[in-house]
C-alpha cells in the first residue's frame, strides 16, 4: 500500500511519530511520507532516527510537507517531496511559511477577543509561538484547555470558522521556485480543494490545474481518501494530458470522520494502480 500525506502532532494531526509508524506498519503501507502543515520536523525525525525500524519493516520513506500557497487568490496546498531539508532554500520556504502562519493566528487570536469575548492567556499564545505551525485545532485545543468550549470540534466550527476570511498564503510560484532550489519535487494536493471546503468539481477544476502546471508544479495528488473512481478516473486523464507524476494520500489526521485512514488513498475502495503511481520514481 501507498500513503504519501498525512499528519502528526507536529503539525494539525493526533499521531506522534511512533503512533504513525505503528499505523504505517500495521496497515501494510509500504511507501509512505508525512506532510505536515508548514513544517518538517516530524519528517525529519522520521528520516534520521528510524532508519533501522524502517529497514527492519521493509517501508520506503520520503521526505515531506504541505506547504500552505494561494495562487490566483485559491488557497492551494502543495505537497513538496525529496527535497535537501539543509538547502537554504528550503530553511527560507519553512521560515516564510511560518511567519505566515503566526501572523494569521495572531489574526484569529485577536479576533476572538474582538468578536466573541474569548481572551486566550499569555501562557497559551506562548505554547502556540512556541509550535512553529500552528493550525486551526491547535487554536481550538487552547479554548479548550481554557474551558472556553467544550471540544476542539466546538472552537472551530462555532467560533474560528466564523472569523472573516484574510489571505496569509505565501505564492504559490514562490514556494514552487524554493522546492525546487532545494532538488525537490512539488504536487498539488487534493485539487478539487480542501476535503472540508471543495471549491471546484469536475466541470471546473482544469483552468486551476492549468494554473498550477504553468506556475512548475511536478505532480498531483490523483488518488485520495475524498475521491471515488470518477474523480480518481478524472485526475489520472488530466495527469496524463499535462504530463504530471501521480501520488495517492489519505490526509490523515488520525480524527475519526475527518480526512482517511492512513493507507486509504479513495472514498468507495478503488485501487491504486501501482503503474500510475509515478511518484514512486523519484523514491
Amino acid at each position: 500500500m501507498f500513503d504519501f500525506h498525512m499528519h502528526s502532532k507536529y503539525s494539525d494531526g493526533v499521531y506522534d511519530i511512533d503512533e504513525i509508524l505503528e499505523k504505517v506498519k500495521l496497515n501494510n503501507v509500504k511507501y509512505f511520507s508525512l506532510t505536515d502543515h508548514d513544517t518538517i520536523d516530524g519528517s525529519k525525525r522520521i528520516l534520521l532516527e528510524y532508519k533501522d525500524f524502517l529497514t527492519k519493516n521493509n517501508i520506503k520513506f520520503i521526505i515531506g510537507a504541505e506547504l500552505s500557497t494561494a495562487i490566483n487568490n485559491y488557497k492551494t496546498h502543495l505537497l513538496a517531496y525529496d527535497f535537501d531539508y539543509k538547502d537554504k532554500n528550503m530553511t527560507t520556504l519553512i521560515k516564510k511559511l511560518q511567519t505566515n502562519k503566526w501572523n494569521e493566528s495572531l489574526y484569529r487570536i485577536k479576533n476572538l477577543k474582538e468578536l466573541f469575548g474569548i481572551s486566550l492567556s499569555d501562557e497559551s499564545i506562548e505554547y502556540l509561538k512556541n509550535r512553529g505551525s500552528v493550525t486551526k485545532p491547535n487554536i481550538a485545543e487552547c479554548m479548550k484547555n481554557e474551558g472556553f468550549v467544550k471540544s476542539k470540534g466546538e472552537g472551530i466550527r462555532e467560533y474560528i470558522n466564523k472569523i472573516p476570511k484574510k489571505n496569509f498564503y505565501l505564492d504559490s510560484k514562490e514556494a514552487i521556485k524554493l522546492v525546487h532550489a532545494a532538488k525537490g519535487k512539488i504536487f498539488l494536493a487534493h485539487p478539487f480543494g480542501e476535503s472540508s471546503d471543495e471549491i471546484f468539481d469536475i466541470s471546473n477544476v482544469e483552468p486551476y490545474v492549468k494554473s498550477l502546471v504553468d506556475a512548475g508544479i511536478d505532480g498531483m495528488e490523483c488518488y485520495y481518501s475524498a475521491y471515488d473512481n470518477e474523480r480518481i478516473s478524472f485526475l489520472l486523464k488530466l495527469a496524463k494530458k499535462y504530463n504530471l507524476l501521480v501520488s495517492a494520500g489519505s490526509d490523515c489526521h488520525g480524527r475519526p470522520n475527518r480526512y482517511g485512514n492512513i493507507g486509504q488513498t479513495s472514498s468507495d475502495n478503488t485501487k491504486v494502480n501501482p503503474d500510475l503511481l509515478s511518484i514512486l520514481s523519484i523514491i
